[in-house]
């Protein structure tokens, strides 16, 4: 990498996705008012929202939200609305 001045690390692009699951996110513990108890209430529906995006040196793709599991099926339906921003950084079409 060091020899080649960094250029593959210039021309590659990191992609993730991650879960988040509402229900475990709710508050247990609050301020109020000296001896005024305070009701929280769980989520009664458990909701799970997916995300996936993409980094690189050069540009961000934007975040992409699904409810789906991340399959082979979703994961080249995410990839064909980012080929336009794809095509801003590898401009020779070397993403596909």
């Amino acid at each position: 990498m060091i020899k080649r001045k960094g250029k593959k690390f210039f021309n590659t692009t990191f992609t993730d996705e991650m879960g988040i699951c509402l229900a475990d996110d709710y508050p247990k513990k609050g301020w109020s008012v000296l001896y005024k108890r305070i009701k929280f209430e769980k989520p009664q529906q458990n909701m799970r929202i997916n995300c996936w995006a993409g980094i690189s040196f050069k540009i961000l793709t934007s975040l992409t939200t699904f409810k789906q599991t991340l399959k082979a099926d979703r994961y080249q339906d995410i990839l064909a609305s980012h080929i336009e921003e794809m095509g801003k950084l590898y401009p020779n079409g070397y993403y596909l």
